[in-house]
């Protein structure tokens, strides 16, 4: 498994009910895709780093907006407990890297336009191997 597939892979199974796309692949009917990604879903970045690098990796979840402030806050807190007080190492093939908290972790970003509930989530990628 190459490290972008070991990235979907993590934070696909991060969230119970919320997929994730890369922040350069969501699916949009403008953009030639069958269909819009349907909400609730999360985006992530993919930095690189050389061994030993820490680099910040940033989330977005997004949720529709006829939902309250309890649930992108639950999942936010779900994606905080996933990456555990001492962060998460993710194998892939031929090295791993470690996901920690960043800070501040969670922050709510106002749309005022559309009403999304959006939240933005720092995380920290350090490459443990080549």
């Amino acid at each position: 498994m190459t490290k972008d597939a070991a990235l979907y892979e993590f934070f696909n199974n991060a969230i119970s009910g919320v997929t994730a796309y890369p922040e350069t692949s969501v699916p949009s009917k403008a953009n030639g895709d069958s269909e819009d990604a349907a909400l609730p879903y999360l985006t992530y970045t993919n930095p690189d780093a050389g061994f030993g690098e820490e680099v910040s990796l940033t989330v977005n979840l997004w949720f529709p907006p006829n939902v309250g402030e309890a649930v992108p806050n639950a999942a936010a807190r779900a994606l905080y407990e996933k990456l555990g007080d001492g962060g998460a190492i993710v194998h892939y093939d031929g090295g791993a890297f470690w996901l920690k908290r960043g800070t501040p972790f969670s922050q709510p970003v106002p749309l005022y336009s559309s009403n999304i509930k959006r939240r933005y989530i720092n995380i920290t990628e350090e490459k443990l191997s080549p």
